[in-house]
């Protein structure tokens, strides 16, 4: 009877651990936006959000995470290349957090310094890529315009 009562009690503290457990991240859990204007709304007031921005070139996953000083984070998920060339094909599944001034409205990703992680750099070698590409290709005529300036 005793093994029992011991069991039994065990039993009720674990229930109850598991009921706080489980209340503290219901409370502390992402609200999910299926609008603009929710998200929109969410990031101003930098309230723990998700929202999934589907353009006609991407699909981005947008999850706030809180503040950090005068600022808002904000994870940013590449899901899918819509369009493009094979080299972006790369930045599905990356993903960066940036910064984004409390109380305003904008697109995370819009100033890449405000942000670190994967996708920022992989954008940025996108980006050092297609540079280098056009230098090649214009190699003759930046030698030509060199050698006239001389």
């Amino acid at each position: 009877m005793k093994k029992k009562l011991v069991i039994l009690i065990v039993l009720i503290v674990i229930v109850v651990i598991g009921l706080i457990v489980s209340g503290y991240y219901l409370y502390q859990g992402v609200n999910k936006c299926s609008t603009k204007e929710c998200f929109d709304n969410s990031l101003s007031a930098c309230r723990k959000t998700s929202y999934i921005s589907d353009s006609a070139d991407t699909v981005l996953e947008y999850t706030v995470l809180g503040k950090n000083g005068a600022n808002c984070e904000v994870n940013v998920k590449m899901l899918q290349i819509k369009r493009g060339v094979a080299e972006l094909a790369a930045l599905e599944g990356k993903e960066m957090t940036c910064s984004v001034v409390l109380g305003s409205i904008e697109e995370p990703e819009k100033n890449l310094k405000n942000c670190h992680g994967i996708l920022k750099e992989e954008i940025q070698n996108v980006i050092i890529q297609r540079m280098h590409a056009q230098i090649v290709e214009n190699l003759g005529k930046i030698s030509e315009e060199a050698t006239n300036i001389l």
